[in-house]
């Protein structure tokens, strides 16, 4: 995994092949594929663990805990890439640049299909679904880059997140409104 960061950082994610990174880590090709699926899985190892504890913790709400339970798996997020220090700082850094690793990011599907679920009988639903799916990856992406940017301002790392777009404001007050059924 170190051979494959130091080229990413040094060449660029889209520029390094798996060949670059068995031949840097003196490892043969198969052997790189008996480790990872692929080289966006060496950003993320422990992903299908995380995505499973998300998975569990949704699955085990009851109707009137199903909030509590969306918070309690966007904190399984949060915590796990707070436990992995720099890597993760790295992995953040490099997903917010690489559309192909950002794609991959299953979390928000996993929340969309769970709250998909839980409100398929509603007219609005889906949307709803998909807007709260995405409010909550959102939210644990900025708790997370304030915490890997303590000196940044709110309002920076807002713009780092979410994009700079004046209507995120706007579209995070209509999701909590939303939320509170109001």
């Amino acid at each position: 995994m170190a051979a494959a960061l130091a080229l990413f950082s040094t060449r660029g994610f889209d520029a390094t092949t798996v060949d670059d990174i068995a031949e840097r880590a003196g490892v043969e090709r198969t052997t790189f594929f008996r480790a990872f699926a692929s080289k966006e899985a060496v950003i993320s190892p422990d992903h299908d663990a995380v995505l499973a504890s998300i998975e569990a913790r949704l699955a085990a709400s009851s109707p009137s805990t199903r909030m509590i339970a969306v918070a309690d798996a966007a904190h399984l997020v949060l915590d796990h890439n707070r436990g992995e220090g720099d890597f993760a700082r790295f992995r953040y850094r490099l997903t917010s640049i690489v559309p192909a690793l950002r794609a991959r990011s299953v979390a928000q599907r996993t929340f969309a299909r769970f709250l998909g679920a839980w409100w398929a009988d509603e007219t609005d639903g889906p949307l709803r679904a998909e807007l709260t799916a995405a409010a909550v990856v959102t939210e644990a992406e900025f708790d997370y880059a304030v915490a890997l940017a303590p000196a940044m301002r709110e309002s920076d790392v807002a713009v780092v997140v979410l994009g700079g777009s004046p209507a995120n404001e706007t579209l995070a007050a209509r999701v909590r409104r939303s939320l509170n059924g109001t």
